[in-house]
């Protein structure tokens, strides 16, 4: 008997070992979500701690846009579709999950000074909505509603696909009025949110090359919003149909970035515009702009009336279809550029590159199987950038 109770943890064994460790493996943090760097972008972790969530985590959450509080730089919202939205109060290293009731999906969020929260997205029946918070996210009142289309007969020449609702989907705060948000849709339309998300107004609406023949505004629909922080009035556009534009003195126009920019075409004309897939402010210098496109990545000095190209080392037949861009707020010949899943580096404006993988913690290799949607470098601390990431296939 002695013998056999002896033996039975040995004849165990190479079954325990056979099975691995299951509780473990259940437990482990699946790759997306936030990456963390400390060192300029030069390498990235995997920063998802919520101790407070189901889940623990946030690595599977639909997350949108980065934004970052005025007030305090290292205070970080994100919309997290379903769940509500996320808050981290020490710059990405862990987070808060916020529900917000009666809202079945959040598209994006922002902090004011103030410390009111205002998000966007959908409610339980599909209208697009607003809804913001005086106590940090404790309770929450809707402020603003756009109602389901009434659904009438029509004749229609060339009938496009079926429209989503009306949604908010860009939120960008005012810097020059902090108590002002400007809004945008999935079709198009330019709202400002006033006296801290209280009243909304509709400023204009952009026009769709092809709206006029399909009654399809979806390509207008609104991916980015970049505020002035010269002239509050002010504001650049980067639409669903990869156009930039720009609207001032309450008009709107495209900025058409020349698909050769190295040789000049006949007597100044620009055959070709470049397709942009994302667009931010050069810090300091109001009128200079990194510009992301499907043919690589330019800048201009001067908004738009001359740019100078990026040479990227990317494959030139690849295609992409989403662009991080941080440019770093104290050192401007730092410039990050995410495509798919990898940061490319530079710090010398451009002229050299270093490229850095998002690690998969479980494989202990870079993962080719995540796209960066955003990018944000802490403008108090530049060193400290923050990306998120999300599995190709979602």
């Amino acid at each position: 008997m002695r013998l056999s109770a002896l033996a039975l943890p040995l004849v165990m064994m190479p079954a325990l070992l056979l099975g691995g460790c299951s509780s473990d493996e259940k437990k482990a943090t699946p790759a997306g979500g936030t990456y963390l760097s400390t060192t300029a972008g030069a390498s990235f972790e995997q920063s998802v701690q919520a101790p407070d969530t189901e889940d623990a985590n946030i690595a599977l959450y639909d997350l949108g846009r980065i934004h970052r509080a005025l007030q305090d730089p290292n205070t970080i919202v994100i919309a997290a579709g379903g769940r509500g939205i996320v808050v981290s109060y020490d710059d990405g290293v862990t987070w808060k999950n916020i529900p917000i009731p009666g809202m079945q999906a959040a598209i994006d969020v922002v902090l004011l000074p103030s410390g009111i929260f205002i998000a966007t997205g959908v409610d339980s029946v599909g209208q697009g909505v607003a809804s913001r918070s005086l106590d940090s996210g404790k309770s929450w009142q809707n402020v603003f509603t756009i109602p389901l289309p009434d659904k009438k007969p029509g004749i229609q020449i060339l009938k496009g696909p079926t429209a989503p609702p009306a949604t908010v989907v860009a939120l960008e705060i005012d810097p020059k009025h902090p108590d002002r948000i400007w809004a945008g849709t999935n079709d198009g339309t330019i709202l400002i949110a006033e006296q801290s998300g209280k009243t909304w107004r509709k400023v204009v609406e952009v026009a769709s090359p092809t709206s006029a023949v399909t009654g399809d505004r979806q390509g207008a629909g609104i991916i980015r919003l970049i505020a002035s922080p010269v002239n509050g009035s002010d504001l650049t556009i980067v639409t669903k149909d990869k156009r930039l534009l720009e609207f001032k003195d309450n008009k709107v126009r495209e900025v058409k970035v020349p698909e050769s920019i190295s040789v000049p075409t006949s007597f100044g004309l620009a055959l070709g515009s470049r397709k942009v897939l994302n667009a931010i402010l050069i810090p300091g210098f109001p009128d200079a702009f990194l510009i992301g496109s499907s043919d690589g990545a330019v800048v201009t000095r001067d908004k738009g009336k001359s740019y100078l190209p990026l040479q990227l080392p990317i494959d030139a037949s690849k295609t992409f279809t989403s662009m991080g861009l941080a440019v770093s707020p104290k050192n401007v010949n730092r410039i990050l550029i995410a495509i798919d899943g990898i940061v490319y580096r530079s710090e010398d404006s451009g002229t050299t590159w270093n490229t850095t993988d998002l690690p998969d913690r479980q494989a202990g290799l870079g993962t080719t199987g995540l796209r960066i949607t955003d990018m944000s470098i802490n403008p108090n601390n530049p060193a400290r950038v923050l990306v998120i990431a999300k599995q190709s296939q979602s």
